[in-house]
């Protein structure tokens, strides 16, 4: 039996010295690379411009009512406050009050700062029961920062159909009908 050949260790442990160190420089420079391409798509830090590409695939065209009875639209969306935007019914007996309760208790513990540039929108998918003035009371027990809207059956359908939300009104067995 032959015992290994020592000398040659060293000269492969000297190679590992010289590629590793290699490799790890042309991985630098190719990220300084990658990273200056990154600089000129993505804007400077500090600006409130976002860049976007290609079409959103929820959202569009509506016209709705707020608790006030003032009209609202989709470019009520669009501006210097985020919209958080969840749709329900004030007949809802347990998941709708639930989150709007969720939504009031996280508002009132985010920064003034935070909750400033934040409003919190409940969609009603049930016009026929839920007017601006039912809306109204309803969500002044959850919180005094949520906005309700509300419409006609087809104003509620084009905006269901635009963000992608699925209700649809069952009969109940006693004759009433939910969602």
């Amino acid at each position: 039996m032959r015992a290994p050949n020592i000398a040659r260790s060293p000269r492969k442990f000297r190679k590992r010295y010289v590629l590793v160190p290699l490799a790890l420089a042309m991985l630098a420079y190719i990220f300084m690379l990658e990273s200056d391409k990154l600089k000129s798509i993505l804007p400077a830090a500090g600006q409130n411009e976002v860049v976007s590409e290609g079409d959103a695939l929820i959202g569009g065209t509506f016209t709705l009512v707020n608790t006030k009875g003032e009209q609202v639209t989709e470019k009520n969306l669009i501006g210097d406050k985020y919209t958080l935007l969840f749709f329900g019914f004030s007949h809802c007996p347990d998941v709708c009050p639930a989150m709007l309760q969720m939504v009031g208790d996280m508002y009132h513990k985010l920064p003034a700062d935070v909750s400033s540039k934040l409003t919190p929108v409940f969609v009603s998918i049930d016009p026929s029961r839920d007017t601006p003035e039912d809306l109204a009371e309803y969500v002044s027990q959850f919180d005094a920062g949520i906005e309700a809207w509300s419409g006609t059956e087809a104003q509620i359908k084009q905006i269901k159909d635009a963000y992608l939300v699925y209700a649809t009104k069952r009969l109940y067995e006693d004759g009433s009908d939910g969602y």
